[in-house]
């Protein structure tokens, strides 16, 4: 299985002048919809730079799975977690590939034939009211292998229960209640279907959110925001 590197932009203070050229409030993006309040007073802002590498990723990964199915999770740190602990994601990622890996080698026994699957990502690192950081995850995968979750609440070896198991190992805690699946947040794209223009657009409505500036942590080293390249 190929695993794509990750892409990100570390942030330093910036003169809040420069805001119209890194933000946009507009209700579109490169052809996409951009989700904006009803009340016309009231506007969303989104850095441009996430929602053109967003945009870029839902391309890139339908150029090598056509037939794709993308995942929305939620993945929150204990209470007790090392807030300089940064590698988290990494090893998260790193914990779910190997995972990956062995499940599609069990399949392709199963099934009888070759599989391939490029595993691609976004994530946003994210802090609210709470006080530990949560990540919100968009994992793209082949439809043909992963086209559901399974029973999220099992410990049955399915997708949901890899994903679960992949970020205890990252957290080094078995705390699998700590990953939430999101409510409608499996997507499937079929690149020659008639619809795909509009799958494409409801997904990145799902997932300009990561673009959001609200509730991210700038200044020094820190991640807030990632793409597989």
């Amino acid at each position: 299985m190929y695993v794509t590197p990750c892409v990100y932009e570390r942030h330093t203070n910036r003169d809040n002048n420069t805001m119209n050229h890194q933000y946009t409030s507009e209700d579109k993006f490169n052809n996409y919809d951009l989700p904006q309040p009803t009340k016309r007073k009231q506007r969303f802002f989104y850095r441009k730079f996430y929602l053109y590498k967003i945009s870029q990723l839902i391309e890139k990964a339908l150029k090598y799975h056509p037939r794709l199915s993308v995942f929305r999770i939620d993945l929150h740190l204990p209470e007790d977690f090392d807030d300089a602990d940064s590698n988290v994601i990494t090893r998260f990622f790193k914990s779910l590939n190997a995972k990956l890996d062995v499940d599609i080698k069990r399949k392709e026994k199963s099934w009888g034939r070759g599989l391939k699957n490029k595993t691609s990502y976004i994530w946003a690192k994210e802090k609210n009211t709470s006080e530990q950081y949560h990540y919100h995850v968009a994992l793209f995968l082949n439809k043909d292998i992963y086209y559901q979750l399974g029973d999220v609440g099992a410990s049955d070896g399915s997708l949901a229960d890899l994903i679960k198991q992949a970020w205890c190992s990252a957290i080094k805690q078995e705390k699998p209640a700590l990953v939430h699946f999101c409510k409608n947040g499996v997507y499937r794209l079929n690149l020659k279907a008639s619809d795909i223009e509009q799958s494409k657009n409801e997904l990145f409505k799902r997932v300009c959110y990561f673009a959001k500036p609200n509730s991210k942590v700038y200044g020094g080293t820190m991640r807030n925001f990632a793409t597989s390249s």
